[in-house]
């Protein structure tokens, strides 16, 4: 038997309606060991973490190539921090003239230590930003976009969300596992 996954979806690819306004009690948040951590205010680059094209031809975005050079020159054109671009891990993908690639097999919370913000277009990467108390800017369909920026303008001074309203949401996501 081949081994395929299907993906089953209702109104949206992520429970954004529901995180952060479900109210879920915080046991399984617990269990998880997810901790809210102070949000870093403070970094030195900006990590651009991209979808691949799967993602991208479900959501009917163009290339994540295209995508990903054209938020680079936006972001460049904002802010002065450096860039490091993180591809989809395993796929061809073109480097961006005046960036740093993240290298293969690096951990995602080992390219945000020094992150001032995260750029993402959605994927559980956002999660992952959350819990290293590292904003984020989600310019699709990001499960944490509730509690992030969401757009590139803000790229240097990206909203902070209540310590309140993170919890929240972390008790909530963890009721969608």
């Amino acid at each position: 038997i081949k081994n395929e996954h299907a993906r089953i979806v209702l109104g949206s690819t992520q429970p954004t309606e529901l995180v952060g306004r479900w109210g879920k009690p915080d046991d399984r948040r617990l269990r998880f060991g997810w901790h809210p951590v102070p949000w870093r205010e403070t970094g030195d680059n900006i990590v651009l973490v991209w979808s691949g094209g799967a993602y991208h031809a479900g959501a009917g975005l163009r290339s994540p190539d295209d995508m990903a050079a054209e938020t680079v020159a936006r972001i460049k054109a904002i802010s002065k921090r450096p860039i490091l671009y993180r591809p989809k891990p395993k796929r061809p993908f073109k480097p961006i003239q005046g960036v740093t690639t993240s290298q293969p097999g690096v951990l995602l919370e080992q390219d945000l230590q020094n992150a001032h913000v995260m750029v993402t277009i959605g994927g559980s990467s956002c999660v992952n930003a959350l819990l290293c108390g590292i904003p984020s800017i989600i310019l699709g369909d990001g499960v944490t976009r509730g509690l992030s920026s969401t757009t590139i303008e803000a790229v240097d001074t990206p909203y902070l969300a209540p310590v309140e309203d993170v919890t929240q949401f972390l008790n909530d996501l963890a009721y969608c596992q």
